[in-house]
């Protein structure tokens, strides 16, 4: 039984969407290793983690803007896809804006509620995300080499 060769090519998509998983997963747990530093009155280890979890933070949003280009059909038809069962990227989509949001607010503002907010929507993100690549890449590809 020969395979085809397809499904082992990789495209620029799929390149892309393998690092936003690993830049997301990369972005969280510097996240909470920078909270980590911050608790534990550190002043050197938090600027260090801040920069890092800022540099990852913005590779993750880079990557993520090329994702959106990619996928540029997907945002003129979203009014259609608001009434669709399956939700996961329209959420997804709201979690990284209330993410890069409420990063901001945390540089800017430094509050409690703007870094809670934005420790409970980046682990949101993680999850959706992890959610969303298997869907995707994993269990889309078992569907489409059943066909």
């Amino acid at each position: 039984m020969r395979k085809d060769k397809k499904h082992h090519e990789h495209s620029p998509k799929d390149t892309v969407d393998h690092l936003l998983l690993v830049f997301v997963i990369l972005t969280f747990i510097s996240g909470i290793v920078l909270d980590h530093a911050a608790e534990s009155c550190m002043p050197s280890n938090y600027s260090f983690w801040l920069c890092t979890h800022i540099a990852i933070a913005s590779v993750f949003t880079l990557l993520s803007l090329i994702h959106f280009k990619h996928h540029w059909g997907w945002f003129r038809t979203l009014p259609h896809k608001l009434k669709a069962r399956k939700k996961d990227s329209l959420f997804l989509l709201l979690a990284l804006i209330i993410l890069l949001i409420s990063g901001v607010c945390v540089t800017i503002c430094k509050t409690h509620l703007s870094g809670f907010t934005h420790a409970i929507t980046g682990f949101l993100c993680l999850i959706i995300s992890i959610y969303h690549f298997y869907v995707r890449h994993v269990k889309g590809k078992r569907n489409r080499s059943l066909h």
